[in-house]
């Protein structure tokens, strides 16, 4: 429903500011419309998704490394936000960290058409194809190349390390 009214929205108001408008927040919008799907999967009920869902949105406080305490004091902004002690501040970083490096992966890596396009994935590859050199994405892809190939390489590394280095959870659909 969103997307059709996403592109509604997009063909009503055909100016170039909507239509960048459009452009630069399909992406997030779709990702915050998948996560925010996920929890229902994720919890066993209807509680535990509305915790859940009041956890992901801060609504009941946003948790931070306390030496970031005298900024948010100073803002007068400390009330919203809860301080964890210094010993779990590693964890707060890594996992920030992993969360940037992912998204870079994602959004400047070639897709599977660009992958694939010797092959002609699909059967309007033409047309496709005309895209891939556009000004599609926001932040614009990076050429193939073997010093790419490690560098990715690198980053997934680092990518599966932090996930791994998370404490072990059952699998999802193990519990159905």
């Amino acid at each position: 429903m969103i997307n059709h009214g996403w592109r509604h929205l997009k063909l009503t108001f055909s100016s170039d500011v909507i239509n960048l408008a459009t452009r630069s927040t399909a992406w997030p919008l779709t990702y915050l419309c998948a996560i925010t799907a996920f929890v229902v999967f994720r919890t066993e009920t209807l509680v535990g998704a509305s915790n859940l869902y009041s956890a992901m949105f801060g609504l009941d406080g946003l948790s931070l490394p306390s030496e970031l305490k005298p900024l948010l004091v100073f803002l007068g902004l400390d009330s919203f936000f809860y301080f964890f002690a210094e010993n779990q501040r590693y964890d707060f970083y890594l996992g920030i960290f992993s969360i940037i490096l992912a998204t870079a992966i994602a959004l400047m890596g070639p897709n599977v058409l660009e992958l694939l396009k010797r092959y002609k994935p699909t059967q309007d590859f033409e047309t496709v194809e005309a895209t891939f050199d556009k000004d599609s994405n926001i932040v614009g892809k990076i050429k193939l190349s073997k010093r790419y190939a490690i560098l990715m390489g690198f980053l997934f590394y680092l990518s599966v390390k932090s996930i791994n280095s998370a404490s072990e959870t059952e699998f999802l659909y193990f519990q159905f």
